[in-house]
């Protein structure tokens, strides 16, 4: 009797040792997932902060630039800076313009020559009556290569 109360007894260990085993592992494994995912939070947390930071700056940069007198010469390096970039920008947009109007220009071109197409076309087509109808012919496309003459 003695013996099957050990043996209970043990066994309930056993089983309570593979449970906490079991728990143990799976709760060192969260840990180390929520330690990396909290690293990636703080490095991103650091770069908002610096992103903000710089937009922080750029801000008082512009109302102290807005509060100062127009009669200043004084001008700051970020602003000269920041003139270059409008600069750039503008410059982007002449180029764009550029562009646009070769695009405008190519369009009225292929208008053009589509126009120059169709003029020697019918002037084409009216030669070839013109010949046809001297030597009294007409011919018809019968839509299988062939033509066939008729007199008229």
């Amino acid at each position: 009797m003695l013996i099957i109360v050990l043996l209970i007894v043990i066994y309930y260990l056993i089983k309570k040792y593979n449970f906490l085993k079991n728990l143990y592992i799976k709760l060192f494994y969260e840990k180390k997932t929520l330690e990396i995912k909290v690293e990636e939070l703080q490095d991103y947390k650091r770069d908002i902060s610096k992103t903000f930071n710089i937009l922080d700056n750029e801000l008082n940069m512009i109302n102290k630039h807005i509060k100062e007198p127009v009669t200043k010469v004084k001008t700051p390096i970020n602003y000269v800076l920041n003139k270059n970039i409008l600069k750039d920008l503008i410059d982007e947009d002449e180029s764009e313009k550029e562009i646009n109007n070769e695009k405008e220009e190519t369009k009225i071109n292929e208008e053009e020559e589509t126009k120059i197409n169709e003029e020697e076309e019918t002037k084409i087509n009216e030669e070839e009556k013109k010949i046809n109808e001297e030597d009294g012919k007409v011919y018809i496309f019968n839509g299988d290569d062939e033509y066939a003459d008729y007199k008229i």
